[in-house]
């Protein structure tokens, strides 16, 4: 079948005027959704052209006197993303903290350049710097620096660097793939009474089964941990502990490797019963629908991750994000 205006627009393909640069862009566009359908259309969209949108928003202040720092650890390929996060959180929740990013090795100059003008004040870690850093803070610690070296894994940063690069008593950390759609009260009050917290996961994702691995540490551990949302106070963290848990995942090759930072934190929250809250329903993960209670939604890796632009970003798009953090 002849579509007489399609060919004619193909034809004026590359011309420079305003005028057919959008008649192509129009019929490449209602091309793309015929082709793909709708959902993976939208998805296109929301990953490309709107997310790119967080770039055009004004800086937040990282207030270097706060005595709240929030870590995260991202790369190059989630750099918008940890974008959108860090600004929902930081927006709805009305904080300035200090931030500290900790890139995975990926990141170039203009990565660098694009945090430092988002977040005026925070604190970059570059992976060359933390390797030779972490190593010699790890010093005496076999088991945790061969988990963060010789067999590294990219969750590691998370279990050694934040506390590394600390300057404070207390630190929050939440994952690029996470976003907030309104004030946390429960958040802002832990916070307020330096009280450690965690979210809950769906299930117990960890290298071991909670049963097991209690029997061979002599505790019993907190099931349904998920480190994506989580409030350290630092005198909480026990690296003779860490070392007894990673000797375990030594002698036994390092079962479900990609879970082991998770199961570190989980048993770091069973030390002491009780010092820990867990946060709510309504801080949400993976496939749970949203609804009007929704405060936060981590978009894991288990067939959920498409939902943080189909709906996460869609949500923060009707409810004018953009325009407020403008």
């Amino acid at each position: 079948m002849r579509m007489p205006l399609a060919s004619k627009i193909e034809e004026r393909r590359g011309d420079p005027s305003p005028f057919w640069r959008s008649l192509v862009a129009t019929k490449d566009s209602v091309w793309r959704y015929l082709l793909l359908g709708d959902v993976e259309f939208k998805l296109i969209y929301y990953r490309g052209n709107f997310r790119r949108r967080i770039l055009q928003t004004m800086p937040m202040q990282c207030d270097k006197d706060d005595p709240l720092e929030v870590h995260i650890l991202t790369c190059k390929r989630d750099l918008l993303d940890a974008l959108w996060s860090l600004k929902s959180f930081y927006h709805y929740n009305d904080l300035s903290p200090r931030l500290v990013v900790h890139e995975d090795g990926t990141f170039d100059e203009a990565c660098i350049r694009a945090f430092k003008g988002h977040f005026k004040g925070c604190k970059i870690i570059r992976l060359h710097q933390a390797n030779k850093e972490v190593k010699e803070w790890l010093k005496g610690k076999r088991y945790a620096k061969e988990y963060r070296f010789k067999h590294y894994m990219f969750h590691s940063i998370k279990l050694f660097d934040f506390f590394k690069y600390s300057d404070t008593d207390r630190i929050f950390f939440m994952d690029s793939d996470l976003l907030f759609f309104k004030r946390s009260k429960e958040i802002t009050d832990n916070l307020k009474a330096k009280r450690g917290f965690f979210m809950s996961d769906y299930k117990s994702s960890y290298s071991f089964k909670p049963k097991k691995l209690g029997e061979l540490l002599g505790m019993e551990i907190v099931p349904n941990v998920n480190s994506g949302l989580v409030h350290f106070p630092l005198d909480q963290y026990d690296p003779q502990l860490l070392e007894r848990y990673l000797k375990i995942c030594s002698d036994r090759n390092f079962p479900r490797r990609g879970w082991m930072e998770q199961t570190a934190y989980a048993v770091l929250f069973s030390r002491q019963p009780g010092v820990f809250k867990r946060l709510s329903p309504r801080h949400q993960i993976s496939l749970t629908p949203h609804d009007a209670d929704t405060i936060s939604h981590h978009y894991v890796w288990d067939g959920s991750r498409k939902n943080y632009y189909l709906v996460g970003l869609k949500q923060l798009k009707r409810a004018g994000l953009l325009k407020a953090l403008s």
